[in-house]
């Protein structure tokens, strides 16, 4: 990645395992239970008060 991203792995109940914001050309640790990942810019996360523990609602 030539940017900087932030980044929401969630299980298969779309609960959020974690937030970790990685800085160009890093690459993120891979966790147990991760099912997908929800990628912002970097901040995002905490501008939408999205903490570990949180479940994920998809909307249409």
């Amino acid at each position: 990645m030539r940017f900087r991203i932030g980044l929401a792995p969630f299980d298969r109940s779309r609960v959020v395992i974690g937030i970790a914001r990685l800085r160009a050309y890093r690459d993120g640790r891979p966790r147990w239970r991760t099912r997908s990942v929800l990628e912002a810019v970097p901040g995002a996360f905490e501008r939408c008060r999205l903490v570990v523990g949180d479940t994920l609602e998809p909307r249409a």
